[in-house]
């Protein structure tokens, strides 16, 4: 059985030509359906000043994530823009609030808690050697402690880059399927090019993962603790 799949062709120039009509104030379209993901569009504000139209793009979804709505708001310049320009905005936009809502997806999986559990790890292990050097050092001013131990740890830690990594070999692995009948329904060859590109990536993400792993055991012994220590900035 086929996916359902309803797009809707909005009269975006009825719109722009009637802004200001309150009728349209409370008005919902539909922009695009697959499955139980939904686009929509409502009008947000009208800027006189600038001559702007704002839009609101709504992704509703029933996925079990924190939070499975995403939204946005895009501006139309009455004076410089155009229609084709607009529906450009929209497609796009619809794009992005899918990555974001993809990101939380992402961001739930067991591959990336693992690493972020890592991350946290590393972070509290640089803050104990930081503190324990400012403590032996006599340094009880609480600004002053702050200060040095974050820049301590943002300059020594590596995991979280590792993280960055991760979840950009993850990046359209999840919500593949809608990734590309966005693109094909907008023809958008650049997106669509972009999603094909990153997929099958186990093997990297797996990679990932080990080098973390053997990472972190070394983190657990004594020469990577002085290892640090060395790192240390005099006060």
């Amino acid at each position: 059985m086929l996916p359902q799949i309803k797009t809707y062709e909005i009269d975006y120039q009825f719109i722009i030509d009637n802004y200001t009509d309150p009728k349209l104030w409370d008005k919902v379209w539909n922009l695009f359906i697959f499955r139980n993901y939904v686009y929509t569009l409502t009008l947000s504000s009208i800027d006189v000043k600038k001559y702007e139209i704002s839009f609101e793009i709504r992704l509703e979804s029933d996925l079990d994530i924190y939070n499975h709505n995403k939204s946005t708001i895009i501006k139309h310049n009455l004076k410089n823009s155009t229609i084709e320009i607009l529906k450009k905005q929209i497609n796009g936009t619809m794009f992005t609030l899918s990555e974001w809502l993809e990101k939380e997806v992402i961001q739930k999986s067991s591959e990336y808690q693992e690493i972020e559990n890592s991350k946290y790890n590393e972070r509290q292990y640089l803050e104990d050697i930081a503190n324990d050097f400012l403590d032996d050092n006599g340094v009880t001013n609480g600004d002053i402690r702050e200060v040095y131990v974050d820049y301590y740890v943002d300059n020594n830690e590596t995991v979280y880059e590792r993280l960055s990594d991760l979840e950009d070999k993850m990046r359209y692995n999840y919500l593949t399927n809608l990734f590309l009948i966005l693109v094909e329904c907008s023809n958008d060859e650049l997106r669509k090019e972009l999603v094909i590109k990153n997929q099958k990536n186990e093997e990297k993400i797996q990679q990932i993962i080990n080098e973390v792993d053997e990472y972190m055991q070394y983190v657990e012994t004594e020469e990577w603790s002085d290892e640090m220590r060395n790192k240390l900035e005099a006060i």
